[in-house]
């Protein structure tokens, strides 16, 4: 189960081999662009309180493309698409997000791999008609101070495939095949999202 973080952050990938991968991109007017938003219900956390986020990509490219939904262990990397937040907690270390899983992934559906028309946007973390939200658990900033968290979606790599549930049948394999060489080769930062933690001090 996913959870995410209205400040809105922006970011772009530029399909190319050498395109932005920083943490900080200049926005491309370009024609041919990815364009990542991040979007938050709030600057603050603190305990009780829920922060929810949520991701969408444009597809500035000037093309149909395919992008595939978040998947069993894209938060932890162990497959694609690649999924995750970057954090740096109040003292300057790496944060993480803490969220258990087993070690089993769901194998890819054809349904996994959504079609994106050219101008159109579309959300990684949506089920059906339904938008997707992620929700930090607490122990992400159970520091007091300023976080800085940006989101992470990354399409290129090979390991796509799961190893739970049936097997896709050869016409649901092809499709798949299909669908995956339309799939941009991508990695994709969004600029730099600051959440203040009020941890300890629940009433302000």
């Amino acid at each position: 189960m996913i959870r995410l973080l209205r400040a809105s952050v922006v970011a772009v990938v530029v399909l190319a081999p050498s395109s932005c991968h920083q943490a900080r991109c200049a926005p491309d007017s370009g024609p041919k662009a990815i364009r990542c938003v991040l979007t938050a219900d709030g600057s603050t956390w603190q305990p009780g309180k829920t922060l929810s986020c949520s991701v969408r990509i444009a597809n500035e490219s000037g093309k149909d493309i395919y992008l595939a939904r978040v998947l069993d262990g894209s938060l932890h990397r162990m497959r694609y698409p690649h999924c995750y937040f970057e954090i740096t907690d109040p003292d300057g270390q790496d944060g993480q997000v803490l969220e258990v899983r087993c070690g089993n992934k769901n194998r890819l559906r054809v349904a996994d791999l959504v079609p994106v028309p050219a101008g159109g946007k579309f959300d990684p973390y949506a089920r059906g008609l339904e938008g997707g939200l992620y929700r930090f658990s607490d122990e992400t900033f159970r520091k007091p101070g300023r976080y800085r968290l940006r989101f992470v979606y990354s399409t290129d790599g090979t390991n796509w495939d799961g190893d739970l549930g049936e097997k896709p049948t050869q016409e649901e394999a092809l499709e798949i095949a299909r669908r995956l060489k339309l799939v941009p080769k991508v990695t994709i930062k969004s600029n730099d999202l600051v959440i203040e933690s009020l941890a300890g001090n629940p009433g302000k």
